[in-house]
């Protein structure tokens, strides 16, 4: 029996060294990966660190800009190479014949100040076809305009969610929930056409002046001046700039400006 009891006790003890010995080496051995991967960690870190340095670097706003006037041989747009889409499209042949010459962009830009892309291959007819085309392509997708008189009101039906009082209220006013509601936008629109106003303004100018003038110096202020309403200021930031640029915005924005000038 002593004899049976010491071999199991020295085969334990001999099983439990090797398992020991095992987890070592494998404990070790996922020590040695774990430095391995963070030393990666840490190269890969410092090569986004340079990485980063670089882009900074190859897009810094001068450089590219010594590099577009040296390789590019880029000039300012003017505003002869500027043309308004509705007064193309009167005469068909305006519109193929306000095809600048070689070198030079033609920008055209509808009522609203938003630059307005011109398929000019082909001949004149296929030009204006084109670009009629597109022009009557939103028209063509409206929905036709509904009769007046009961039942069919020219309204148009909608989801409006509100709050529990606002309904009782609605409710509460004579001619019931759709009559108020109409009347109050209605009022709404009254009041508020001169905020509306020069809003449009406001952005039509924004269009122009983001296409046409955004690496211009005094851009900046000049865009700050335009929703401030200063006409002085935005006048002044544009001095500098060609001046039937400057013309056009001016034109473009002297709605922003005339509301203002009229409080005061």
């Amino acid at each position: 029996m002593i004899h049976r009891g010491l071999l199991f006790w020295s085969v334990a003890a001999v099983a439990t060294a090797i398992g020991l010995f095992s987890v070592k080496y494998k404990v070790q051995d996922l020590e040695e990966k774990i430095d391995r991967t963070n030393q990666k960690i840490i190269e890969s870190q410092q090569a986004t660190h340079i990485l980063k340095i670089e882009w900074a670097y190859l897009n810094e706003a001068e450089r590219i800009q010594r590099l577009a006037q040296k390789y590019l041989k880029l000039d300012q747009a003017s505003i002869s190479q500027v043309a308004r889409l509705d007064t193309l499209k009167p005469d068909p042949g305006a519109v193929a014949s306000a095809k600048p010459a070689a070198g030079e962009a033609l920008l055209v830009f509808d009522a609203e100040g938003r630059p307005v892309e011109l398929d000019l291959r082909g001949t004149p007819d296929e030009v204006a076809a084109r670009a009629t085309d597109r022009d009557q392509a939103p028209a063509a997708l409206a929905p036709a305009p509904r009769g007046r008189g009961r039942p069919q009101l020219g309204v148009v039906a909608r989801e409006v969610t509100l709050l529990p009082r606002h309904w009782d209220w609605l409710s509460a006013q004579p001619g019931g929930a759709s009559v108020t509601l109409r009347r109050l936008v209605e009022e709404a629109r009254r009041s508020g056409g001169d905020r509306q106003a020069v809003r449009g303004a406001q952005e039509r100018a924004y269009r122009f002046l983001t296409t046409i003038a955004g690496n211009l110096p005094g851009y900046e202020e000049v865009i700050r001046a335009l929703f401030a309403a200063d006409a002085a200021r935005f006048s002044e930031g544009m001095a500098d700039w060609p001046p039937d640029l400057r013309a056009h915005a001016q034109l473009l924005a002297a709605g922003a400006f005339e509301q203002e000038e009229s409080k005061t």
